[in-house]
């Protein structure tokens, strides 16, 4: 083929722009995770560690404030909290949970080793991938 510039040259170049902006935008969306999968994950882990007791991996900011009946503030604090919360836990079902930018919500049910099923929502906020605050709600006594 000779690219004279005729119809076939023509042709033959927007063929190979398209296939170039196709090539480098899949490159480009496939490698830039996006930011609500860090904290959907950042949800998993949390919940995670009530059945395992390691909240390690759970990505809390320095002055997290969690807020159920009574509050707590500070990573280290809440850290020690959770360990205790998870040592009376058998079991947690996530039912749904719903992540929107620097925000998400988790329906789950949890069971105490005394075999009592309680029904949360935890709302999580974030800052910079980590968890700045997280909003315990509990269903009404005699919610499935």
């Amino acid at each position: 083929m000779v690219l004279d510039g005729g119809p076939d040259c023509m042709t033959t170049q927007r063929l190979f722009l398209v296939t170039a902006l196709v090539l480098l935008g899949c490159s480009t969306v496939a490698s830039t995770p996006h930011p609500a999968d860090g904290n959907r994950a950042a949800v998993e882990a949390y919940f995670h560690g009530f059945l395992t007791g390691d909240f390690s991996t759970v990505p809390l900011a320095p002055d997290v404030i969690f807020t159920a009946r009574g509050s707590v503030k500070g990573e280290t604090q809440l850290r020690e909290e959770l360990r205790g919360m998870a040592n009376t836990t058998r079991n947690v079902v996530v039912h749904q949970i719903s992540v929107t930018g620097n925000h998400a919500c988790a329906e789950i049910t949890l069971e105490s080793k005394s075999g009592k099923l309680t029904r949360f929502v935890d709302c999580f906020d974030f800052s910079s991938g980590n968890i700045v605050a997280i909003r315990v709600y509990l269903a009404p006594a005699g919610q499935p």
